[in-house]
């Protein structure tokens, strides 16, 4: 290849494109109801208070913190990398699929660290 010819570009996958946003828009319903979740979630705490029992206040507070914030952080991360591959014309509908599983973990890790220091919760 000499210095005045180019690469040619791969044309632009429109399927990819639309599928990656629909995605998108359904992992952000997914970021939704795993905030309204950790916000109704919460009143468990209560238990701690209505019982008497000791709980681990650091083990609710961190899981509460994992559950409320890493699905926020995952999506952010998830637009950014897709964003950058369909600018690259890299197939990028698989990425949101796989921010929607790992959110879903992370919410889960978080519930059961939370759970886990309420003893009210485990019964």
């Amino acid at each position: 290849m000499t210095e005045t010819e180019t690469e040619p570009r791969r044309a632009p996958r429109s399927w990819d494109f639309i599928l990656t946003l629909v995605l998108i828009l359904v992992m952000f319903l997914f970021v939704g109801a795993f905030a309204l979740s950790t916000l109704t979630l919460s009143a468990t705490n209560l238990a701690c208070v209505d019982t008497g029992e000791t709980c681990s206040d650091n083990r609710v507070q961190v899981g509460q913190l994992i559950s409320t914030y890493a699905p926020a952080a995952i999506a952010l991360i998830v637009v950014i990398v897709s964003v950058v591959r369909l600018v690259r014309r890299r197939v990028a509908f698989w990425v949101p699929i796989v921010g929607i599983v790992l959110m879903s973990i992370a919410f889960a890790v978080g519930t059961t660290i939370r759970d886990i220091g309420i003893p009210e919760a485990l019964s």
